[in-house]
């Protein structure tokens, strides 16, 4: 992403085997490029690429900053899927979250026991002081009834859940879903 020095909002994708890139005027359309791009590359049965989809964005609220999508961690390969899947995606995670200069954002599901997340153990194996590491709990919408209490736990006393990566400032938070509210 860079900010854009006319004010104005493009975008081009391309792959990092042809760098013939396709352009587009507006976000969805971008998006369905990207989709085309991924069933091109991946194939619409969970393969996984080597190849790369590279995206150049310039927007007037865009900052100066390169992101990168990586897949989820895969622990069992499903029907259909490359049996060398794991490997292969755990190969590429670790290819990056292993650079210093790399910020791991660490997306974690609400409903799931923050314990049996492997993604934060391995950003505190490279990232010990967690001061390159950025926890974020998703999918709040989907607790069981009772559960909020220990999302609220995770965000306010890390030291008590593992000591993850959550953190959080003096500032109040609140998150909301669609039972309830999490504050």
């Amino acid at each position: 992403m860079r900010r854009a020095q006319d004010g104005k909002w493009s975008a081009t994708a391309s792959t990092s085997t042809s760098p013939q890139a396709i352009s587009a005027r507006a976000p969805d359309e971008l998006t369905a490029i990207i989709k085309r791009l991924t069933e091109t590359l991946a194939g619409d049965r969970c393969g996984l690429s080597n190849d790369a989809i590279i995206v150049r964005l310039t927007s007037p609220e865009a900052p100066n900053l390169t992101l990168v999508d990586l897949p989820g961690i895969v622990r069992t390969a499903v029907s259909g899927q490359d049996s060398e899947a794991i490997g292969k995606v755990n190969q590429l995670i670790d290819s990056y979250i292993t650079k210093k200069h790399s910020i791991i954002l660490a997306v974690v599901p609400s409903d799931q026991d923050i314990a049996t997340i492997d993604i934060l153990e391995r950003a505190r194996k490279v990232d010990p002081d967690g001061e390159r590491t950025l926890g974020v709990l998703t999918k709040p919408d989907i607790l069981e009834p009772g559960k909020n209490e220990e999302v609220v736990a995770v965000l306010k006393k890390p030291a008590q859940t593992a000591q993850t990566w959550f953190r959080y400032g003096e500032e109040s938070f609140s998150i909301s879903n669609s039972t309830g509210n999490l504050s």
